[in-house]
């Protein structure tokens, strides 16, 4: 018989399932079985899905989770859900998305490693209010870790970055957090490449440093859209060394963009400095709806400069209906403008 069509009998048809003539030189070899890592989809997983995770620790395990629902039991009397030294990628197929089922507890904390990669994360975290700790995707010391086409919906903070080295988010979409969308913190030489967040509780994007880690600095951001945040849209607070580039800010509660140093989170012994800020715009700061229509900030400036700094960079950008000014400072803060412009007074 001639099963494939090809004009070749079975009996001599080295791939007898596909046809055309060129299959006879060769089969392609058959794709290589996917390594789910022990998740399951579907009810009743949320406790082996919590143990597929630790099990990750101290492994370059490469896992793929096909379509499906996660449920990953995040109870806080169980404590955090650490990963530890993870150095392999974890990819998600479209359609597959992680749920934790405890609205108080944390989500997944990848901790130290080199060179981890998740590939299309998709994770819902409803956070009811304001509540230590319950951020949903957090990274704690890594190094060269890559978040890659990420969609968080919810958490205390969607992403939280502590003390890392290199990470890089891309092409990520955060949404509905309770407080910052992303959160970078003391963490070297961060990058964030076409970021967008919606309807955060905080600010959309922050750079910061407390007491105690003034040496951890440095970060990269171009192509960043913040959307109707309950703060200020992007910030950089005690830290420096940063550059944010092509950016969007609209409807922030108070500034558009900042640049402080805050008593409340470090000593500011050492000066804000190296800040840039270039080709952006920020319509209606003061004019966010996620605290109420009509409720408006402290500073509800397009760019507020706040506290002791130095070499603080504003280029090209352009300001839109602020309930204040379009460039306000104080208590000695100030930087250069280049090219900005708009409407609303310091412009």
């Amino acid at each position: 018989s001639d099963r494939d069509g090809d004009g070749v009998a079975n009996t001599s048809d080295q791939c007898p399932d596909e046809p055309g003539s060129t299959s006879n030189g060769g089969c392609p070899l058959p794709p290589p079985p996917v390594d789910t890592g022990g998740f399951v989809a579907g009810e009743g997983s949320a406790s082996v899905n919590r143990l597929a995770f630790v099990k990750l620790s101290n492994t370059c395990r490469n896992v793929t989770l096909p379509p499906g629902t996660y449920l990953v039991d995040n109870n806080p009397s169980l404590g955090f859900i650490h990963v530890f030294n993870y150095c392999g990628t974890f990819t998600m197929q479209e359609g597959a998305v992680i749920r934790y089922t405890n609205p108080w507890g944390s989500g997944v904390r990848f901790r130290g490693g080199t060179g981890a990669r998740l590939l299309n994360w998709e994770s819902y975290h409803p956070v009811p209010t304001r509540t230590e700790p319950a951020d949903n995707l957090s990274l704690y010391g890594t190094t060269d870790f890559l978040v890659d086409d990420a969609t968080i919906h919810g958490g205390l903070a969607g992403i939280l970055i502590w003390e890392s080295t290199r990470p890089t988010i891309r092409d990520t979409y955060v949404e509905n957090t309770k407080a910052d969308g992303m959160h970078v913190v003391a963490t070297t030489d961060a990058r964030v490449y076409n970021y967008h967040s919606y309807w955060t509780g905080d600010d959309g994007l922050s750079f910061l440093l407390y007491d105690g880690n003034l040496n951890k600095y440095g970060a990269i951001a171009d192509g960043v859209t913040v959307e109707q945040s309950a703060a200020r849209g992007i910030t950089v607070i005690g830290s420096r060394d940063t550059t944010i580039r092509n950016f969007t800010v609209r409807n922030t509660w108070t500034a558009g963009i900042q640049v402080a140093c805050e008593p409340q989170y470090n000593d500011c012994s050492k000066p804000v400095e190296n800040v840039t800020y270039e080709h952006g715009q920020v319509f209606d700061a003061g004019r966010s709806s996620v605290r109420g229509e009509g409720s408006i900030g402290p500073n509800p400036d397009s760019i507020f400069v706040h506290n002791a700094n130095q070499n603080i960079v504003m280029n090209d950008i352009v300001s839109w209906s602020p309930v204040r000014n379009c460039y306000g400072t104080a208590d000695g803060g100030d930087a250069t403008l280049i090219n900005v412009r708009g409407d609303g007074p310091g412009c």
